[in-house]
């Protein structure tokens, strides 16, 4: 049952990840300092990973790689618009697509994003603002139901968004870490 998982085996692209698992641990350290995960952090990892899939993988490494980078970017970016995110975080998402591709990398998202929500409850849990949280994904929870039975349009469920820069913010950096170093071991340990 568990065979048809498309979890990728993480050494057939292990120079990539060694260089996604050192930024992350430098955006994180970055973040948890300075609350932000710097442009010239982002920018530069994701120019190398696109120029390193050219070179390995010509244009249509390129291409996937630059795919990559905008299906990873995505979710955070409307964070980023929607709900008060960082941008920070979006570019480092792209960043990690550009260097882990498609596969490897829509892998990494979703464990990342698992990893994110249950650190964000940690992190509103310990710093005393859970029932802000709670209140918030209660509000959210609804518009998502309301537009899944056709009762929302999809502009009518914006309501339904926090108000960017009304909540606490985490440093994001450290889920996209944890989400990085599991997903990387989770890949080995799958393949083990």
């Amino acid at each position: 049952m568990f065979d048809a998982l498309p979890i990728p085996d993480p050494t057939t692209a292990l120079v990539a990840w060694v260089v996604v698992l050192g930024a992350c641990v430098v955006g994180c350290v970055t973040d948890l300092k300075a609350r932000r995960l710097p442009n010239a952090l982002t920018l530069p990892l994701w120019m190398t990973g696109l120029a390193f899939a050219a070179t390995t993988g010509g244009v249509s490494g390129f291409a996937g790689a630059f795919a990559a980078s905008i299906v990873l970017a995505i979710p955070y970016v409307i964070l980023f618009v929607g709900a008060g995110g960082g941008a920070g975080d979006a570019k480092m998402m792209a960043a990690i697509g550009a260097w882990l591709g498609l596969s490897q990398g829509v892998y990494a998202l979703v464990v990342i994003a698992l990893l994110g929500g249950v650190i964000g409850v940690a992190w509103s849990l310990c710093d005393g603002s859970a029932s802000a949280l709670f209140a918030k994904l209660r509000t959210m929870t609804l518009g998502m139901v309301g537009f899944a039975h056709g009762r929302l349009t999809a502009g009518e469920c914006l309501a339904f968004l926090p108000p960017a820069g009304g909540s606490a913010r985490i440093p994001y950096g450290l889920a996209i870490c944890i989400g990085s170093l599991a997903a990387f071991g989770g890949g080995l340990q799958w393949h083990a």
